[in-house]
């Protein structure tokens, strides 16, 4: 309940588009008491706990403006096939949002508990554990013919990401399922760690003028979400330099 009122706090008093949660849902890996597993009650419990805080912060929400957007940006890997050979990704021993956090992402995204979801596919194309693609693929097809618009979160503050994110851009941009991205976070964008801001703007600035303008971004609001972190094309003075910076729409 001190949750749900914080947001309705925020939404009745502040002209907010929309909400977003972070990763961390239970502190990752809480204990559990002797005894029990990771699927046995408790666990489950904890589950359900999560699921029913995220459905009553959508539900005031709504109540309160339905055009406020509310969402969740977790963990990139919900389970692996290891520990899930019929739903999990094809992802070696990645922290898990299921069981380190207690999060059902999938069941958020299935059941329409969130109106967009930010997955935190951090890592790069030939990572050994999590290859990006493997996990934006699995994503594609858990968000796919459902009500919840799917963004790709992606960590340029690491170099090999930083040095590759137009390739990943490029890579997101074959499912017309990925409405956009985020970046984590705004010091690499304006440092330009690797060139991310300059590939980005590039990107951005091709497919804009390689699209129709209905649904994108004039090249002009790119520039200044590039070259002065604004958000969706307005300056935001409390954006930190930990903060994500993003773009909707490709």
């Amino acid at each position: 309940l001190h949750i749900s009122d914080t947001v309705a706090e925020l939404v009745t008093n502040y002209s907010v588009d929309g909400i977003v949660f972070d990763d961390y849902f239970y502190p990752t890996d809480y204990p559990l008491p002797a005894g029990e597993g990771k699927d046995g009650a408790v666990a489950n419990a904890r589950r359900e706990h999560i699921n029913q805080m995220i459905l009553q912060v959508k539900s005031r929400i709504k109540n309160i403006r339905s055009s406020v957007q509310f969402g969740a940006s977790p963990r990139g890997v919900w389970k692996n096939k290891n520990s899930d050979s019929a739903m999990g990704s094809d992802t070696g021993y990645a922290k898990e949002s299921y069981y380190a956090d207690y999060a059902d992402t999938v069941k958020w995204v299935k059941e329409s508990y969130v109106d967009y979801i930010i997955p935190q596919v951090y890592w790069e194309m030939g990572h050994s554990v999590a290859p990006y693609k493997t996990v934006t693929d699995w994503w594609v097809n858990i968000a796919k013919g459902s009500n919840v618009n799917l963004y790709i979160g992606h960590e340029t503050n690491k170099d090999v990401v930083a040095a590759e994110i137009d390739k990943q851009i490029q890579y997101n941009r074959q499912y017309s399922t990925i409405k956009g991205s985020t970046y984590y976070n705004t010091k690499s964008i304006m440092e330009n760690k690797q060139g991310a801001r300059d590939k980005i703007k590039n990107e951005l600035m091709l497919n804009a003028s390689l699209s129709d303008i209905s649904g994108h971004w004039a090249q002009a609001e790119i520039m200044n979400f590039v070259e002065n972190g604004f958000v969706n094309g307005r300056p935001d003075g409390t954006f930190g330099p930990n903060d994500n910076i993003t773009r909707a729409e490709f």
